[in-house]
This record gives C-alpha cells, structure tokens and sequence, in this order.
C-alpha cells in the first residue's frame, strides 16, 4: 500500500516473542547475627522475597492514514502485558488519552506484544499479532474477534484480510490460512479459494508471511517456509523456501509467482503493477546479505536494483538488517533496520541507499521496526525494542525521510 510497510511484521514469525528481563529481586538487610552460645538459639534467616519482574514500555506499530490523523500501539511488560493505543490528530506532536486494549500473560518470559501491528479505515480498526482485536468506534473501544498467531492482516475497501498461523511451540508445523471478514464486522470466515502455503515451522530470520493489498485488486502474498522435522529438509534451522503467490481479482484465483530472492522482508506496490521487494538473509555478526528487487509487470519478471555487492549493482548496506520498507508515491524508497541500521533512503529507484537517521539506542541494537508515509513527504518510524529515555521511540518525517525528528510518546 502506498502508506505503510508492514507488518508489521517483523523480524520473525508472528508467534516468536522478544524475551521479557526479570533481574533479581532487592535483598532483605541483613545484620550479623551474635556467636551462638551455650543454651542460645539461632535466629532463622529471614527469606529473600520473589524476584519483581522489571516493567518494559515497547513501542509497537504506528499507522496513519493523513498527514496529522493516526494511531500507536504500545505494550507495557512485566508479568503480564498491557496492550494500549493512542489517536492523534496532530501528526504525533500530541496525542488523546491511551485505551486499553488486551491484557496478555508472559508465558516462559515471553511477551505477547513483540509483533503488534495496528491498521484502520474510517471507524474500523484493528491491531493484530497474538490476536486480532476490532473496533469500530475510531480506536476508543475495543475487542477480540480472531485468534492467533496473526500473521499478517490488511484492509483494502470494504473488506479485511488475515493471515493465521502456529505458534513457535508447534514443531509438527502448520499451514498458514487466510481469513477475510467485512470491514464492520466482527465475524471471520476461511477464504476461498486458499493460496497454496506451505505447511512450515517459523522461519527463524524471516518473516513468515508478507502481505501487500494493492489497488484496483491486487494482492502480493509471500510466505518463507521451513519444513518440520520428518518433511524434505526438515532438519535445517534455515528458511527452506520462498513462496510468492499473487491475485488480481480481489483473491478469487491465485497464481504462483516466481520469488527473486530468498527472505523477503518487505514486498510494496503503490498500484499493483509496479512491485518492489526487500530481502535481508543474516550472513555473519551483525552483517546481513541484503537485495532490492523491482518488477514493472507485477511480479512475473523481476531486475535487481541494488545488493551488498556495489560491484554488479548499486549500493546497500551490508551491516544490520534490513526489513520495514515503504515506496512514496513519488517512487522514493524508505527502509528500516536493526544492528546499527536505523533508517536508509534511496531516491533513484532503489539503487543507491543513504543513512538518513540512527541514534545511539540503534547502534546499541534496537531496530527500526516500521516506517509508514501518509503522503509523499510525511512519514513516521517506529524505534522498537524497551523504550529509552535517551532516544524516541516514534520519529517524524516532513521532508520525504531526507530528516527524522522525536515526537513525544502517548505511553
């Protein structure tokens, strides 16, 4: 879509989670107890109290749909997670009181919250990633209407699509499904016919599914795939396979399309002909092999634009990943990342890429987990990972990402 890059999505399968911290509890004072003597008796230690797990404030996902009118989502961690969002009409400079939206157990010191994104349509809205939530009275009430993992999930007119699939407990694998429900109703039904997804565990550096609703009807669909224990494969820990599936029919029949890379990050299209994709494969500390790809025939031939090789095509960075990629309408392309990636632009069609924002809070390893741009020129980023009171966690654009500066946190 032309104002967003997804899911939302990040570095992982929807149902990997970031591990929440839990430092040791403070410890009782203790005094040094007199020599015991004849007759006396010990004192009996005082034991040390439970260990308070440490609250994390999370930035999640940001979406707007005008240059002032938009929403975050943000989590707040410790034995549980609370998961809030926050309306401004003020382009982020202020923001409406914070709702609450879902409180979630940390399971095993996982959190819930790690793959949060958050779409909405007039008065519809939803947030997506450990289940979908709706509300259709622009953001101030919410509820759940699917269960997750959710993949992936996008509107587009009148309609909301999700992509369903298993958590990272499930080594027997699953194949991911996609649900479709009207954009005012919480009722959810199985899309026919399915595109042919694989059956996969979570693909460990990779996003499992991808997907990008396009005008005039056209879906973009990709799954990294890694087959379960006992299937062709099985025992890799790498992703095993790209599948890319696309319709130009508003999901009445599939067609497979050949994938120009392996990993894909990112997939955009502002018109359903014109298609760029992002792949990012982890080589060594820190490094990452990382390809942008375009098509001008909607995904059936594909020319590599740039990779971490200068010497065959243009210029991309070889540290940190890459992931989190928006295209403008006017064909300037924004990508995020994390290991010292902060934020990178191109504006010649993807062949050269220039640092246009990092802070000291990237270089320590958060990551750049979203970009959206409402219009050519105005865009917001999503600084993810604990929230540190050196570096903010939400940055804005008004200059078509050539800058980046803080806006305030409604959390």
């Amino acid at each position: 879509m032309t104002h967003r890059t997804t899911i939302a999505i990040v570095a992982a399968l929807t149902a990997v989670f970031v591990a929440a911290c839990a430092p040791a509890g403070p410890q009782p004072n203790r005094t040094a107890a007199p020599s015991p003597t004849s007759g006396a008796q010990t004192p009996t230690p005082t034991p040390s109290p439970a260990p308070t797990p440490q609250q994390t404030l999370t930035a999640d996902a940001v979406a707007f749909v005008s240059s002032l009118h938009g929403m975050e989502v943000g989590s707040t961690c410790a034995s549980t997670c609370a998961i809030r969002v926050a309306i401004t009409d003020t382009a982020g400079t202020t923001w409406g009181p914070s709702v609450a939206v879902a409180t979630l157990p940390v399971s095993g010191g996982a959190s819930p919250s790690a793959v949060l994104g958050v779409r909405f349509q007039g008065d519809n809205a939803w947030i997506f990633g450990p289940n979908v939530y709706e509300s259709h009275d622009d953001g101030h009430t919410w509820r759940q209407t699917l269960s997750g993992p959710v993949l992936a999930l996008e509107p587009y007119e009148n309609e909301v699509w999700a992509v369903t699939g298993c958590s990272a407990q499930d080594s027997a694998g699953c194949r991911p499904r996609l649900m479709l429900s009207p954009a005012a109703s919480d009722a959810w039904s199985l899309a026919s016919p399915q595109p042919d997804l694989a059956l996969s565990i979570a693909a460990a550096s990779a996003p499992f599914v991808v997907m990008e609703r396009a005008p005039h009807g056209v879906t973009f669909l990709a799954q990294n795939t890694v087959p379960p224990p006992g299937q062709p494969g099985g025992q890799a820990v790498r992703s095993e396979g790209q599948l890319l599936f696309t319709s130009n029919n508003l999901g009445r029949s599939w067609q497979r399309l050949h994938a120009p890379c392996s990993e894909i990050q990112s997939l955009r299209s502002n018109d359903g002909v014109h298609v760029w994709v992002l792949c990012s494969v982890p080589c060594c500390t820190g490094n990452y092999v990382k390809s942008l790809w375009t098509s001008a025939d909607g995904g059936h031939s594909w020319t590599e634009r740039s990779g971490t090789d200068p010497r065959q095509t243009g210029s991309i960075p070889f540290s940190g990943s890459a992931e989190a990629l928006t295209v403008t309408q006017a064909g300037v392309g924004v990508f995020g990342g994390s290991g010292s990636g902060g934020i990178w632009r191109s504006s010649d069609s993807g062949v050269t890429w220039r640092q246009a924002w990092t802070d000291e809070c990237i270089e320590g390893g958060n990551a750049v987990s979203e970009t959206w741009f409402a219009t050519p020129l105005d865009g917001w980023a999503v600084t993810s990972d604990t929230a540190d009171p050196r570096c903010p966690t939400l940055l804005h654009s008004i200059n078509g990402g050539v800058t980046w500066s803080g806006l305030p946190s409604p959390f």
